[in-house]
């Protein structure tokens, strides 16, 4: 092999090392700060009968009011827990939990807001997906439904997997983010207060089709893949619920539409 064989292989090796040391930097490194700042600021709020609700501009339920102001997401100055994650191989490629956000650029409301809902769009920053969340009010139902479209816009992904996390507070306005009973069934979480025992929150499935799971955890901050499973029924502790649908290969182009609620009892 000459001298400029041995360069230019050498230099093809590295480029391809880069190329991966980089396609790895996308899921691991924070692509979201500065981009896409997290946010606990109400910058959609509704209002009906029975339920006030608030997004902020990325799509994240950050209040969740019912009966009347008693509320059961928010807490202290402003502060909320709830989000979306997307996961390859059980390692993080984008999520935005409100209080951490990372992957995803900055929001597009492609369904304008009426009085019982908005459609916010994300597009991960290295253009392979797109996560559509349609917001909407159940009249019938009295609760809030979550439509959510994950399309993939790159080549075919093994092994994808959606997830929505939210720290449940119950009766937070009253009794100052007291820990909650909780229990579960395979597609259910329940949360209730201890201290009034006036009230309780849900967050139900309503897509069964795909490979799903859903949990109880202990409330942490930061963001995983897996959150682990406390023993139910169970409390009164600080926890919340987590929601995971497992999506396998997606093809170019395929998308995965699941939906899921939230309902005061």
């Amino acid at each position: 092999m000459g001298r400029s064989t041995t360069l230019l292989a050498t230099a093809v090796a590295t480029l391809l090392a880069a190329a991966a040391a980089q396609g790895q930097e996308v899921v691991t490194k924070d692509l979201g700060e500065g981009a896409n700042p997290e946010s606990t600021a109400c910058t959609y709020s509704f209002t009906a009968s029975n339920i006030k609700w608030c997004l902020n501009a990325n799509g994240n339920l950050v209040s969740l009011q019912s009966p009347g102001t008693i509320e059961h997401i928010r807490w202290g100055s402003g502060d909320a827990l709830e989000g979306y994650i997307l996961c390859f191989n059980d390692a993080l490629r984008a999520y935005d939990n409100a209080f951490y956000s990372a992957g995803f650029g900055p929001p597009t409301v492609i369904a304008a807001k009426t009085a019982t809902g908005i459609t916010i769009r994300r597009k991960t920053l290295d253009g392979a997906f797109q996560l559509d969340q349609k917001w909407s009010r159940d009249n019938t139902e009295r609760d809030l439904t979550l439509q959510m479209t994950l399309k993939n816009l790159s080549g075919p992904a093994a092994n994808v997997e959606l997830g929505r996390v939210t720290d449940v507070n119950v009766d937070v306005s009253i009794d100052n983010r007291s820990p909650d009973l909780f229990d579960r069934t395979r597609n259910t979480l329940w949360f209730r207060d201890p201290v009034n025992g006036r009230d309780g929150v849900t967050m139900k499935l309503l897509t069964l089709n795909p490979n799903y799971y859903v949990v109880v955890a202990k409330y942490v901050s930061d963001r995983q893949c897996n959150y682990p499973q406390l023993d139910f029924p169970g409390g009164p502790l600080d926890v919340m619920g987590y929601a995971r649908f497992s999506f396998g290969t997606m093809s170019s182009g395929a998308q995965k539409v699941v939906k899921l609620g939230y309902r005061v009892e």
